[in-house]
Order: C-alpha cells, then sequence, then structure tokens
C-alpha cells in the first residue's frame, strides 16, 4: 500500500509539473503518457485486497523511472525542436477552408460500403453462421495465428487490402470531420461522417477487437484539440465544465468496453467493477509479478513482445521461427487477472533496463517532435503529420496496458496507414487544385 501510495504522489507532482510547463495544454505527449496511470492508481487501491496489489521496490522503481525519464526528455526536447519549427499558419490571416471534391468522397463512400458488405458475405460464408459468432472465430483463429499455428479461414489478398485501405482512411476522414467542425464548414458533411462510420465498422467487423474503434475516437479527438489550439493560435484554455464533461464521457466510453465486447460474441464473466479492473488495475499487478521474477532479456527475436507483429509478419514469409508468446495470463485468488503488463513490459522483457531508458527516450523525442510540428502547422491544411501525432498518441495513452505505441510502429499496418494518409491527401489536393484552374 505504502509503494502505491508513494506512485500516486509521484504522479500527480509529474501531471502537475508538465501542465504548467507545457503553458496549461492538455494533448502533450508527457501529460497524455502519464494521464493513464492515474485512474489505473486509483482503482488500484480499491483492488489492493482482491489482487493482493503489493508493489515491490523495484517496481516501484521502474515505474517512477520511465515517467521521469519521459517527463525529463519531453521536456528538453520540446525546448530544443521549437527553435527549428517555422510557423506556416498565420494566426488572424484569413484563409478560405478547405473543400473536397465530392467525387471523391462519393467514390470512396462506395468502396467502402463494397468492403464492409463483402467482408460480411466472406466471414458468415466462411463459417456457415451468424456474423457474430463468425467475427469471434475469425478473432480466435487469427489469435491463434499470432502463436505460430495456421490460421484456417483465410481473407483473400484483395479483401485484406481493401480492408486495410478502409480502416486507415478513418483517421483521414475523422481529422476532415474534426476540421469542418471547427471551421464551420458543413460541406459534405454527411458523407464525411458516413466514411468515418463505414471505417470503424469495417475494423470492428473484421477483427472483432475493440482496440482499433477505441483509437480511431481518441484520435479524432486529439484532431479536434489540435485544429482548435492552431485556429485559436493555442490561446484559449479548456474551460472546468469542458475538462468535467471530457471526463464524464471517458467513463461512459470505458463503459462500453464490456457491451463491444459482448457484441463480438465474447462470453464475459465478470461484473463491471472487476471487468473494468482488469483493464485498469491488473496490469500493475502483472507487471509486479513480471519483475520479481527476474527474468529479462531475451535470446531469440522470435520471443521478443515489442517486435511482435514483425516477427508474425516475416515468419509467414518464411524468414524467422514462430513467435513464442511471452505474455503470460496470471491468476490471483481464482481471478483471471487478464495478460496486460503496462508498457515497461516490453521494454524490460525484450532487454532490460538498457530497452527501458532506450525506448522511453526514443517515444518521448519522436513525440515531442511531432507536437513541435503540428502545433505550427495550418488549420486549413489537411495535414497528414497530425493525423500520425494524433494516431501515435492515442496508442500512448494506453502505456498504463501495454506498449502500443512501439509495437504501433514496429509493424506493417503502420506503414500502410502512412501510405492511404498521404496518398488520400494527396489525391484531394490534386484535385482541389485542378478543380480551381
Amino acid at each position: 500500500m505504502l509503494q502505491l501510495m508513494l506512485w500516486f504522489i509521484v504522479l500527480m507532482m509529474l501531471l502537475l509539473f508538465c501542465y504548467n510547463f507545457s503553458d496549461k495544454g492538455i494533448i502533450t505527449p508527457e501529460i497524455i503518457f502519464l494521464a493513464g496511470f492515474i485512474p489505473q492508481v486509483l482503482q488500484a487501491f480499491f483492488y489492493v485486497n482482491k489482487f493482493e496489489i503489493d508493489l515491490s521496490d523495484e517496481t516501484l522503481f521502474v515505474l517512477i523511472l520511465g515517467s521521469v525519464l519521459f517527463v525529463f526528455v519531453s521536456f528538453w526536447s520540446a525546448r530544443f525542436f521549437r527553435k527549428f519549427k517555422k510557423r506556416t499558419f498565420q494566426y488572424g490571416q484569413r484563409y478560405k477552408a478547405p473543400r473536397i471534391d465530392k467525387t471523391i468522397i462519393v467514390v470512396f463512400t462506395v468502396f467502402e460500403v463494397l468492403t464492409v458488405l463483402v467482408t460480411i458475405y466472406f466471414l458468415v460464408s466462411a463459417y456457415g453462421t451468424s456474423l457474430q459468432r463468425a467475427i469471434y472465430l475469425f478473432r480466435a483463429q487469427s489469435m491463434v495465428g499470432y502463436h505460430g499455428v495456421d490460421i484456417e479461414v483465410r481473407m483473400p489478398g484483395w479483401l485484406r487490402l481493401a480492408k486495410r485501405i478502409t480502416t486507415a482512411s478513418g483517421y483521414f476522414w475523422g481529422y476532415v470531420l474534426m476540421q469542418q467542425i471547427i471551421l464551420k464548414n458543413k460541406e459534405n458533411r454527411k458523407l464525411i461522417i458516413a466514411n468515418f462510420l463505414l471505417s470503424a465498422a469495417n475494423s470492428f467487423i473484421s477483427t472483432g477487437g475493440r482496440k482499433g474503434i477505441f483509437l480511431l475516437v481518441i484520435a479524432t479527438l486529439m484532431d479536434l484539440y489540435i485544429v482548435y489550439g492552431i485556429n485559436t493560435n493555442w490561446k484559449r484554455r479548456m474551460k472546468p465544465k469542458t475538462v468535467i464533461m471530457l471526463i464524464v464521457f471517458g467513463f461512459v466510453f470505458v463503459g462500453t468496453f464490456k457491451i463491444a465486447g459482448e457484441a463480438a460474441g465474447k462470453t464475459i464473466n465478470y461484473d463491471f467493477g472487476d471487468y473494468l479492473a482488469v483493464y485498469l488495475s491488473a496490469p500493475l499487478k502483472n507487471l509486479d509479478i513480471f519483475i520479481r521474477e527476474g527474468t529479462f532479456g531475451i535470446s531469440d527475436i522470435s520471443q521478443s513482445a515489442l517486435f511482435a507483429h514483425l516477427v508474425q509478419y516475416f515468419n509467414a514469409r518464411g524468414y524467422l521461427n514462430p513467435y513464442q508468446d511471452s505474455f503470460t495470463y496470471n491468476h490471483v485468488n481464482g481471478i483471471n487477472i487478464g495478460n496486460a503488463y503496462t508498457t515497461y513490459f516490453s521494454y524490460l522483457h525484450d532487454f532490460g533496463y538498457i530497452g527501458l531508458v532506450t525506448f522511453v527516450t526514443f517515444s518521448a523525442l519522436l513525440c515531442q517532435y511531432l507536437f513541435q510540428k503540428i502545433k505550427k502547422a495550418n488549420a486549413y491544411d489537411i495535414s497528414a503529420g497530425t493525423i500520425l501525432y494524433s494516431y501515435l498518441v492515442s496508442n500512448l495513452a494506453f502505456s498504463f496496458f501495454g506498449s502500443f505505441f512501439i509495437t504501433s510502429i514496429f509493424d506493417m499496418t503502420f506503414f500502410w496507414n502512412l501510405f492511404v494518409w498521404i496518398g488520400l491527401s494527396i489525391i484531394v489536393k490534386v484535385k482541389f487544385v485542378i478543380r480551381r484552374r
């Protein structure tokens, strides 16, 4: 209990420091990185006995070291990167609201509708069961394949490609939608909303996972705040009422996690409190179990937790051994507390303390570089850089749960996303220039 209290005190001190040195902004990398640990430790106080949460001194050291290091690197790199970034948007100058040719939106809407319908037809036909059951089976078989066993039902290559494009485009349309809201531009908004929702639906149907949808929503809200900040020259701060509304939204948002799981065909035997604790507080307990065991470092890349997606990708092409799962499910007092270990597990598991220092530093530097870049972007431009930042920090926000940030970068999906975002940005801009001429 003492270590838990000390961890909470350090977290609050770091957050207050970050809030003040970041000019009272709330989407800076360091605040996003730390924020998720607050509800985690608060709920952990209520599960001290049930989950036997009694952090070791070394676990406390790891938590403090990682957080202080991230804040330290962010603090100094922010000052360094500010010197080299020139503003591309002059506040107060009149700009014309961006317009996307309706033909492009209609064509893409048709493409997304067809992708969703064909995906549904494929899953139901392949398994000969209901859509809900088919989604669950396809995800389950995908997870089995992830651990080195052949997947029984394989999605055709052309459909996988269409699915990748549709899923990635959701971040693009989310940005465009938020930009329209801030700049009060309603042109083709219904079609843009339709594309955004179709992308979210495709992500859920084709994977059965909730992570994709939640990351999409978080990234889109990031876009809203960023475009608003750029458009107001970052001079208007959020009112307390707005912050309270965001907190309430957060609880409602988390509350849908169990509902979404059941919709994907999962059988959930926890009550809501325990179910939430498995995702919030249990990673803290799991990290402590791992650190107490003291087994750091790997001897083969196939054992990597950080590069698991790349291992799977190259294994499927015959270049690496099958991935060896390191995320062990733990049980406490007869309760399955899952296999999430916070972001620090993967760093320590693969490379020990050297890995922790290296990847925390890398994460802080990359996020801070992008943040300083997009702060001076043009609110009236369709910025692939802003979409990239929102995508990455939406993963960073789950550092209390796992190493989503690093694994999202070392993944072929990341490169597909970049290709789609840049491609759509170019198509939209070229079409706009042609139309103007």
